[in-house]
């Protein structure tokens, strides 16, 4: 088949997106951004059924889901819906990390040249972040990572583009960065490395995918009383 209609799914940061291609090209999209809150299990299968308006759900090559880093509840949310289409659809999934996806979008968001690679940075809370270099064409150097911002992170001799959310808070300590005006992955941006993946057949086992969340979700223990302020 050259021109898989594939759905291409994100739900890995504040914004959540969602994508139709037909081969190379995108078709339809629908997007929504709550800066304040993330608003996927309310919005996913809105966007979806935008999205697919002018096509029907059985016409459908494959899908296409944004694994991480991110979001623990937005990848979860996006991970069952891929996971439940694909296996309904008896049709193959393909997973691609978010991060590369900030980098495919880069390279069209980007208006210049005066850059030699690219780094995909999303916040982690404090001075950490999950990152990725890229070269300038959108290759991988570096596998995702969490990474604690504290200076020379980023080899020197280059100027970077700085992709995504967690780029700002770095500048200050990362003198060869470069803040791009990207700051959150968008699904259509899946669809290069999904056509990779289309081509070589490398899909998915949709009973053992799980979100690439990099570090173990760990919940807070409850505190027990309050310390005593004379240290008693």
């Amino acid at each position: 088949m050259t021109k898989p209609l594939l759905l291409l799914i994100d739900s890995s940061n504040q914004q959540c997106s969602i994508a139709l291609s037909e081969g190379d090209q995108i078709v339809a999209s629908a997007d929504a951004i709550d800066p304040g809150s993330y608003i996927h299990a309310e919005q996913l299968h809105v966007l979806i059924q935008e999205a697919m308006s002018h096509h029907a759900f059985d016409q459908l090559d494959g899908i296409v889901i944004s694994n991480g880093p991110g979001s623990y509840t937005g990848l979860r949310i996006g991970m069952s819906s891929a996971k439940g289409l694909a296996y309904a659809l008896d049709i193959p999934l393909m997973a691609v990390s978010t991060l590369q996806c900030l980098a495919m979008g880069a390279l069209k968001a980007a208006s210049d040249g005066g850059f030699q690679g690219i780094w995909a940075a999303m916040d982690a809370r404090r001075m950490e972040v999950y990152g990725a270099q890229f070269d300038q064409l959108g290759q991988r150097l570096t596998n995702d990572e969490a990474i604690v911002i504290e200076g020379g992170e980023l080899p020197a001799e280059i100027t970077w583009l700085g992709v995504g959310n967690g780029v700002d808070k770095c500048l200050d300590l990362l003198p060869n960065l470069q803040a791009g005006s990207l700051k959150q992955p968008h699904a259509k941006d899946l669809l290069q490395p999904a056509l990779m993946s289309w081509k070589q057949q490398a899909f998915e086992d949709i009973h053992s995918l799980e979100p690439n969340y990099i570090k173990d979700f760990v919940t807070g223990k409850p505190k027990i009383g309050l310390p005593n302020r004379q240290g008693r």
